[in-house]
């Protein structure tokens, strides 16, 4: 099977080296791919133009199976092209990929489906907002509404900082055609979770959380970025309190599309606050994160090309996928998503400011959720290391040195994973913000972080920096506990060679 896998970041290297282990052997190609989907596949130089030209494309190189690694090529209609053609596609239709193209759409559908989420409302008119917004007298979060990179969310403290947000998104087109339209929430307070499905129909099969860690500089400072670290599983959000998160909110999305003669097909990713009124949904993804998919498919034991195969052609309830996958853990094996923070192990130790009980979905409900038993026990981390100046303009061309050491610490339990690289003349330069996303499997939280950043200080990269407290939130009570100051604390936030950026600035949530 050939397989073309269309982006260059590291979501792209990552699913390209964990496809590349199916027992299917297939032939992959990545569509522009970088440094690192040279080593691991096959890249292709990326045809300029649009779907037609991208279709072009597939029917030249006899492709099999088309796997679009970021939202761009779903929300334009990939998956619609591929079907017509007689491809099959991973991925949502352009109809049902609004829910990350359009956040206006992503919140009516929340409504319609009666999904918790902020109070908000959709301006297209910029005098309109800024009276909205002065009349709010609350923190608020201004989100463009089109595709923006992850960076297209501006929390707003105080009125002036929202008119700020505005006047930028509306007046100064700082997002270009996708400011046009800004969606005005209510900020939420809590803790945020990733919790990604693969889906088809009404049928989901659940992967394990993941937090990500968005803003550029430790403590969560400085400005939104597409993601600068994560780490899977989450202990703020148990296994055995996922299946209520599903069934309440991800669940009755898949109802509302079918429901409007789309039916959902892909990754449905769930970015969600657990506030202290219990969970709301902050936004939706039509594709893994990035850099989430980095951790997540570091602990991937089965063939991920089948999953996704099976997905695709419709498969995730029938015989073939259902003998690989278990039913996730009920009401009577975790008292309904709600019993007390022991029984859970010290590693799942929930923040006293927020709840986990989400509304409860119908009884029926529950028929159609399915957990892959595929994953290994351990904890992935990821560590993204970027290019000075990013989020905004940043350096290119440094040499990349030290991936070989790097992965050679803890042979099998580290991959560097590449975003913005390319190959030249046997060399890996740096072409891109964030860089690579240096990954380590470890027993514990504190073992993969460890790991990862023993990893990062084998990396030479000239111009590039890194947060040093990535998975810092969930060691955070562990570290009170035993008074330690956390991991590293001496550390520079620098790869050798590097310098700290100076940046400031309100981000958001967006991925």
């Amino acid at each position: 099977m050939r397989v073309l896998i269309i982006g260059s970041g590291g979501r792209e290297h990552a699913l390209a080296w964990k496809l590349g282990q199916s027992r299917e052997k297939p032939d992959i190609l990545v569509a522009p791919g970088n440094g690192g989907t040279a080593r691991d596949a096959r890249n292709a130089a990326m045809p300029p133009g649009g779907i037609d030209r991208l279709m072009e494309f597939i029917r030249a190189h006899k492709v099999d199976f088309v796997i679009p690694g970021t939202e761009l090529p779903l929300v334009n209609g990939i998956v619609d092209a591929c079907t017509c053609a007689g491809v099959l596609c991973f991925g949502p239709a352009a109809y049902a990929a609004r829910l990350e193209g359009s956040k206006s759409f992503a919140k009516e559908i929340m409504r319609e489906a009666g999904v918790p989420t902020a109070d908000f409302a959709v301006f297209n008119d910029y005098a309109t907002a800024e009276k909205y917004v002065r009349d709010r007298k609350r923190p608020l979060a201004v989100k463009a509404d089109g595709l923006a990179a992850g960076k297209g969310v501006i929390m707003a403290a105080g009125a002036e900082d929202a008119v700020a947000a505005l006047r930028g998104m509306m007046l100064e087109k700082q997002f270009g055609p996708a400011g046009e339209t800004v969606v005005i929430e209510d900020a939420l307070a809590g803790e945020e979770v990733s919790l990604l499905a693969v889906c088809r129909d009404e049928t989901l099969v659940l992967l394990p959380t993941a937090q990500d860690h968005k803003r550029a500089l430790d403590g969560d400072r400085g400005l939104n970025t597409g993601g600068m670290g994560a780490y899977s599983p989450a202990p703020v959000l148990p296994e055995c309190r996922m299946g209520e998160i599903a069934d309440s909110m991800m669940l009755p999305v898949l109802k509302t599309m079918k429901k409007r003669g789309v039916p959902y097909s892909g990754v449905l990713y769930a970015g969600l606050m657990l506030t202290a009124d219990g969970p709301k949904v902050l936004e939706f993804n039509v594709r893994f994160g990035d850099p989430e998919c980095q951790a997540l498919l570091m602990r991937f034991k089965g063939d991920l090309l089948e999953l996704m195969v099976d997905c695709a052609r419709g498969r995730l309830s029938g015989a073939s996928h259902a003998a690989g996958t278990k039913r996730i853990l009920q009401a009577d094996d975790c008292a309904g998503g709600r019993q007390g923070d022991a029984a859970l192990g010290s590693g799942s130790t929930t923040h006293p400011d927020f709840a986990l009980n989400a509304p409860q979905a119908s009884a029926g409900d529950t028929s159609s959720r399915l957990c892959s038993p595929d994953w290994t026990d351990e904890t992935a981390l990821c560590v993204v290391v970027a290019a000075e100046g990013y989020p905004g303009e940043y350096r290119k061309g440094m040499t990349v040195e030290g991936i070989e050491a790097a992965e050679a610490r803890v042979p099998g339990k580290i991959k560097v994973f590449h975003a913005g690289t390319v190959a030249e003349q046997g060399k890996v330069l740096a072409s891109g913000g964030r860089v690579l996303g240096v990954t380590a499997l470890g027993a514990s939280l504190r073992e993969a972080q460890e790991r990862a950043y023993a990893a990062v200080a084998d990396i030479r990269i000239e111009h590039t920096f890194f947060r040093r407290d990535i998975g810092g939130r969930g060691l955070k009570a562990a570290d009170s506990a035993s008074g330690a100051s956390g991991p590293y604390p001496e550390r520079p936030d620098t790869v050798r060679g590097g310098r700290r950026p100076s940046l400031a600035g309100s981000n958001g949530s967006g991925t």
